[in-house]
Parts: structure tokens; sequence; C-alpha cells
């Protein structure tokens, strides 16, 4: 179920994101129809247990999901929907039909103006709070843009009581860290294109009679690259491993940080290594880096993480490497 559920999503993003269709979508186009499709398949719900209509997925089914996503630039919080609905649906709250955020930072009562990825095309929010998780409306938020050009983030703020669609009694959950295991992966997707991108950019492109590629420093670089994206990787992999239905607060804290810190130097080679045509339009490499620069720096960044893992290891008893064993044996055994 799976396999055949994860092979059907390459094809439609294969199908429905291309590089074409993303400029249309960071133009403005409407994507009500893009996601009135994918609630067709099935994606949203993925989470779902089989006899709620979803596919039951496990932690690490759900990371392969989640890449993908990265890879092809899905304009819509599909990740954060499917997350949003399982927590709905384990509350016995059926979930609305639209697209959901999850807000791991802020107080609504607080009319705290929060910057949200894929805040424009959402309809709910999923909020921590002092009462638990509260699913908010959208429609009587202040919504406003960011301003960056080709963004789906938006400014979230409330000036009034906001419309609270539930409540869910789950004040155990972090959306924070969900939130932060979650850019994680989407960053390795997207990471994964900047590097096939410059690869294959190295092996065609010619100078002094030869590919650029067989330039002693150009390889170092390209070496550099994948060592970059093989750590973060990993450190994602970790991230969504184990029999939880969640990521581990500090295992999600690793994850962002490790895929925050390498995705600068990763974008910083990549255009060292295209020059010029990497910061043109036309050129697709900028459709991936500016995502990759907005990510990098909504749910925290690697300094923001960083402090997080620190203040843990401090809380804890013992010295660092029995805090890390502490946080791995319950999944290796």
């Amino acid at each position: 179920m799976e396999e055949i559920l994860l092979s059907s999503l390459e094809r439609f993003l294969t199908a429905h994101c291309t590089h074409r269709d993303v400029r249309r979508y960071e133009s403005g186009e409407s994507v009500d129809t893009l996601w009135q499709q994918l609630e067709e398949q099935g994606y949203a719900n993925a989470l779902l247990s089989e006899e709620a209509g979803g596919a039951a997925l496990s932690l690490s089914t759900l990371r392969s999901l989640v890449l993908p996503l990265g890879e092809y630039l899905l304009p819509v919080p599909l990740a954060d929907t499917m997350v949003a609905r399982a927590l709905l649906v384990e509350c016995g709250v059926t979930p609305p039909g639209g697209r959901i955020v999850l807000l791991g930072n802020g107080d609504h009562m607080g009319a705290q103006t929060l910057a949200v990825p894929f805040a424009n095309v959402s309809q709910y929010a999923l909020m921590n709070s002092s009462e638990g998780l509260k699913l908010l409306s959208l429609a009587g938020a202040e919504v406003v843009s960011t301003g960056v050009r080709g963004s789906y983030a938006a400014y979230i703020s409330w000036r009034r009581p906001p419309d609270v669609v539930a409540t869910l009694p789950q004040s155990e959950v972090r959306l924070a860290s969900i939130n932060g295991a979650l850019r994680a992966a989407l960053m390795i997707g997207a990471m994964r294109q900047v590097f096939a991108m410059t690869l294959e950019y190295a092996n065609t492109r010619e100078q002094f009679g030869r590919s650029i590629g067989k330039f002693q420093v150009i390889q170092h670089q390209l070496a550099e690259m994948a060592e970059e994206l093989l750590s973060a990787d990993m450190a994602v992999q970790l991230a969504f491993s184990g029999d939880s239905r969640l990521p581990s607060p500090m295992l999600a804290a690793v994850a962002k940080h490790r895929v925050s810190a390498a995705s600068s130097r990763v974008t910083a080679i990549a255009h060292g290594v295209h020059g010029a045509i990497g910061l043109s339009e036309e050129y697709p490499l900028q459709l991936y880096v500016r995502r990759l620069y907005e990510w990098r720096l909504t749910d925290g960044s690697e300094a923001y993480w960083a402090g997080q893992l620190g203040e843990e290891c401090l809380r804890a008893s013992g010295g660092a490497l029995e805090f890390i064993r502490s946080r791995l044996d319950p999944l290796y055994g």
C-alpha cells in the first residue's frame, strides 16, 4: 500500500508540478484545482488508519512522502495537513476539507504576528495553546503576504478572538518540533534537486575545451555538496525513525539544525558552480534556492535549534555521550 501511494504521488507531481506549473502558482494562479486533485487521490488522509479512509503510514514512510514535495516544490501544505488531520481524527474530530498549516509558536490571544509558510494558500491553522491544540479558521484572521516574490508564506495575526473550529486536549504535542522535522524533509528534497542540477551543469558546461566538472576544484566542491546533503539526509532519517506516530522533539531539533546549516553551504556552492546563470530568473535554480532560504529561517534557523538542543542537554544528567545514548536507545534498543 505504501509503495503504491509513493509511486502514485511521484507520477502526480511529475504531471502537475513542473517548473512551468510552479512559476504559474508563484505568479498568483489559484491552487484550488491542484488541491482538489490531491484530495481525490487521498494523499491528505495518508496518515489516517485504514478504517478512517487512510493508509496508516509509518513515520519512515511519511518522510519518503514528504521528500518529493520538496523536490517538486508543491505549492500547498500537504505535509502539514496530513499531520493535522491525523491529530484531529485521533481525538474524534472530523477534519475540515481545506488546507491546514501548523503553528508551533505564538499565541492567538496576544494578537501576535506570525510569519507562516503556506499561510497564503491555507484555510485553517492548528496551534499550540495552554488548553491543548486549537484548530482555528483563517477566515477572520489578517493574512498578509510577506512581500517576498513568489513566496506562499504570509504573516498571520488576530485582532479579535478567532473562530475556533475545534480544541484538542493534546498539550504534549509540540507542533514546533513537528514543523521542524517536516520542513527539514522538504529541504532535503529541494537540496537533492539543487545538487542534481549542479552536477548536470558541471558535466555539460565546457570551458577551455572540456567540461568544468573535470577541473579538480569543481570536483571538490561537488564532493562537499554531496557530503553536506548526505549528513543532512541522515539526520532527517533519524528524526523519522522509530515506532512513534510523530517525530521526537530532540531528533526533530537535530534534523532541522543540520539541514538548515547544510542548506547554506549547498546553495552557496551551487551558485558558485553555475556562475551568473544561476542568478537568472529563467534558470530554475532560483526556484529551489528561494524556497530553501525561506524554509531555513521558518520554524527556527540552525542557531535556534542549537539553542534548544543545548538547553535540553543542560537539563539532562550525565555527560554528552550519555545524553545522546539516552535519546537513541529507545529507537535502536
